[in-house]
């Protein structure tokens, strides 16, 4: 497996370890609604830390036609 795609799994090992580490799943009564309401959050919650990844992957990128937008090395 590749450094990247152990990475990427291991920040969903840690995202998941710390939202099940801070989330209450356990504490309501188990339904379908409180258990949906659970893992719509965990899912928005891993959606905005792939998507915080995913920017600054292409910000690292430093693409040429980028750079003098916004402000870069390149000339």
């Amino acid at each position: 497996m590749s450094r990247i795609s152990l990475f990427f799994w291991g920040l969903i090992a840690f995202i998941s370890g710390a939202w099940l580490a801070a989330d209450s799943l356990w504490v309501g009564p188990f339904g379908y609604f409180s258990f949906r309401a659970v893992f719509v959050q965990y899912s928005g919650i891993l959606a905005v830390v792939m998507m915080a990844v995913a920017v600054a992957l292409v910000l690292a990128l430093r693409l040429r036609v980028l750079e003098p937008w916004l402000g870069g090395l390149v000339r």
